[in-house]
């Protein structure tokens, strides 16, 4: 059974209704519920959705995505897409289920927005 956090179903259901492309980021200490609000907002959600961003301080590897995505998948959830952000790199296959971003290429395109 899934109690509280209403105000937080309430945010991702009008995130999810909006006609607006959307981000949504979920974030806290581990063992409090995270992967649980998320399987709840989008029981009913019908769109596309990305479901697991890792943030990496050093390159991102082959084995590193295999080991996240095998972390989800041991929680019975499946992702449309996984996304990694990275300051120092990638070095990986290329795979249309990931996407990929430089954290300079992101606050560049950050400023230009501004």
């Amino acid at each position: 059974m899934f109690v509280g956090r209403e105000n937080e179903l309430k945010i991702l259901n009008r995130v999810f209704s909006s006609n607006r492309q959307e981000s949504v980021l979920i974030y806290g200490r581990r063992r409090i519920g995270k992967t649980e609000l998320i399987k709840e907002a989008i029981e009913d959600f019908e769109g596309e959705y990305i479901q697991e961003c890792k943030y990496k301080n050093y390159k991102v590897t082959q084995t590193v995505v295999d080991q996240e995505i095998e972390q989800v998948k041991n929680v019975n959830m499946s992702c449309y897409k996984y996304g990694f952000f990275s300051k120092t790199g990638f070095d990986l296959i290329d795979d249309s289920n990931l996407i990929i971003c430089m954290l300079d290429d992101l606050y560049h395109s950050f400023s230009e927005n501004i």
